[in-house]
Order: structure tokens, then C-alpha cells, then sequence
């Protein structure tokens, strides 16, 4: 099983990660790396992508070092890399951590504060996209509160031309606290979903039925762990999706394609 949407922080600023976001369930991980390995063992994962989030410009060696670290020691962690549209040299940013393995970049526009269409975003979009990087949006609010930069999948059709759909994942099923409309535009779009929050915006029923609108070979398990539990996200995906055979697609066998592992 591989958990596609993780995070973790170090010890000393996971606290102030976690105060951050005002939509945290009572019961969590801690944020720290402990933490996670706890939460995805309880779940019985056996490999986690970690993303990280560059909120200011500039300040991508400190988030993404961590992780680089963390993961030299600990096969399990699949850390992908966050780079901010405003920082200088952007792309060759990109470009340097696609040469050094990096298999993924995570983008959120509510916490980088950017507008998904700016152009120095879709900069970033097309060298990563030339480098063979997966691209992971946060889609949605960023919790409670909406914001100014909140993308759903509208916001995306403009993009077809510049983002490579086998390459593309949109987290939270389209967008944390989606609409129906919305949830009729992702259904025309080739990007990859997670499945990530969804068990805190759907019920069963709604759930079950848009995995089953959705192409199969196009999701993926996640649990936005701190924020939510695995086990619970794991137990929620089981309920609604009793195709044993499209089950493991979505808890395995597409994210070992996706990030070419086996």
C-alpha cells in the first residue's frame, strides 16, 4: 500500500505547522516524523510520498532538506520537492532537483499565495513537465476558511495544453469542500486525483459513486496525513470501493506506475 499524501515537519516546528491550518481533526498524528511513521504503520502502509510546501520564496533548501535527509535513512519516504513561482532562478531550481531524482513538486496556491495562471507558475509547470516530474496540486481551500487562490477543476481546463496529464495529480478528489459542479468538470479531465480528505466531504454513498465515474487507473490513495488518520482514510476507501481488483489499483499498483517503482 502506498499513501500517496503525506507530510511531516521537524520536531521543533511541527506544532507551529500543524497551529497553522485551521482545520485539524482531534485525532492526529504530532507532524513529526515519528509521528508519521506511526500513523502509516497503524494503517499498514509500506510507502509514503512525503510533500513538503515552500510558503515563502527562496526558503526551498531549508523545506526540502529535511525530507532529503530523512529519506536517505528511510527507504519507505518517497519525498517529493517544493519550489516557490517568486523565488530566484525558479526553474533552474526545478531543473536541479529533477537531475538530482527528485520525482515530484507539490504546488499550493492558497499557501504560496499565487494565482494557479501566473506566468511564472506555468513556467515552473512546463520545465517540470519537461523534466519528467509528476506535478501535485492541493486543490481546494486550505481548511476551514476559503481563500483568494483556491483552485478547483475549472481552473485547470486552461492548463490542458501546458500540464501532462500522466503526470498531473489533483489532491483532495478535485478540491477540498468541491461542489457538484466542479465535480462534473474533474470528471472530463485526464489528471491523476488523490483521494485524500475525502472522508470528511463525502459520505459513503457519495464517495462510492464518484470512484466509480472516475477512471480507475487515475487514483490514488492518500490520507493528508498529519492532518487526517491513514487508518481511517484506508477504512473509509475499503468501505466505499468493494472491487477488490480496482482497490488495489488505487492503493498500489497506480502510484508504483506513477512514480515507476515496483
Amino acid at each position: 500500500m502506498i499513501d500517496f499524501h503525506t507530510h511531516c515537519y521537524p520536531d521543533d516546528l511541527a506544532v507551529k505547522a500543524l497551529g497553522a491550518v485551521h482545520d485539524v481533526c482531534a485525532e492526529r498524528s504530532d507532524g513529526t516524523y515519528k509521528g508519521l511513521k506511526a500513523a502509516l504503520a497503524e494503517a499498514g502502509t509500506d510507502k509514503a510520498v512525503v510533500l513538503p510546501v515552500c510558503g515563502r520564496p527562496d526558503h526551498e533548501k531549508t523545506v526540502n532538506e529535511f525530507l532529503r535527509r530523512l529519506s536517505e535513512n528511510d527507504g519507505s519516504l518517497i519525498p517529493f520537492v517544493s519550489v516557490h513561482p517568486f523565488s530566484h532562478n525558479a526553474t533552474a531550481l526545478v531543473r536541479e532537483y529533477a537531475v538530482q531524482g527528485a520525482k515530484g513538486i507539490k504546488f499550493h496556491t492558497p499557501l504560496q499565495n499565487f494565482r494557479l495562471d501566473d506566468e511564472r507558475a506555468l513556467a515552473l509547470y512546463e520545465t517540470a513537465a519537461k523534466c519528467g516530474m509528476i506535478v501535485v496540486f492541493h486543490c481546494g481551500r486550505p481548511g476551514i476558511y476559503p481563500s483568494s487562490s483556491d483552485c478547483y477543476p475549472s481552473h485547470f481546463k486552461p492548463l490542458l495544453g501546458v500540464l501532462d496529464p500522466e503526470k498531473t495529480v489533483l489532491a483532495h478528489m478535485g478540491g477540498y469542500g468541491i461542489n457538484e459542479e466542479e465535480l462534473e468538470v474533474l470528471r472530463t479531465l485526464p489528471f491523476y486525483v488523490d483521494t485524500s480528505l475525502s472522508e470528511t466531504q463525502f459520505t459513503l454513498g457519495e464517495f462510492s459513486l464518484l470512484l466509480d465515474s472516475l477512471d480507475e487507473n487515475k487514483i490514488l490513495f492518500g490520507s493528508d496525513s498529519p492532518w487526517r488518520m491513514p487508518n481511517k482514510a484506508v477504512e473509509f476507501l475499503r468501505s466505499a470501493c468493494r472491487d477488490k481488483r480496482k482497490l488495489k489499483k488505487i492503493l498500489c499498483e497506480n502510484a508504483e506506475r506513477l512514480l515507476d517503482i515496483r
